[in-house]
């Protein structure tokens, strides 16, 4: 039931007052989706590739060829700088520099650290 002669067109201006927010927050979850899904996979390589460096029979080189190998197989499109130390632990340090969106804004970066005892 139409009660004025100036509602015509108020449809598209509706339409375009809650699709632009809905646009965004939709568009938000999915950039906190994708962060979050490499920060989970980022973390479990860390943890695996530390473990492996700190076995007894491997040496730097190939726990550094294991974990660039495993980064690009599990997340070939993040960029990510990597290092390795061997001490009395195995301690791998990745780097990586998530999508922004709403909530991150601007150039941040993330640091994961995973450290395990080296065997003897």
């Amino acid at each position: 039931m139409r009660r004025f002669n100036t509602e015509t067109g108020s449809a598209v201006v509706e339409f375009v007052m809650l699709g632009a927010p809905a646009l965004l927050l939709f568009a938000s979850g999915v950039t906190l989706f994708i962060n979050g899904y490499v920060d989970t996979v980022a973390r479990a390589v860390a943890i695996d590739a530390s473990r492996y460096a700190a076995l007894a029979d491997q040496d730097y080189t190939s726990a550094k060829t294991y974990l660039d190998q495993k980064l690009s197989t599990d997340l070939g499109q993040v960029k990510f700088d990597s290092s390795i130390e061997i001490g009395q632990t195995a301690l791998v340090t990745l780097r990586y520099s998530p999508i922004s969106n709403l909530v991150t804004f601007g150039k941040s970066s993330v640091q994961i650290r995973a450290a395990s005892p080296v065997e003897k």
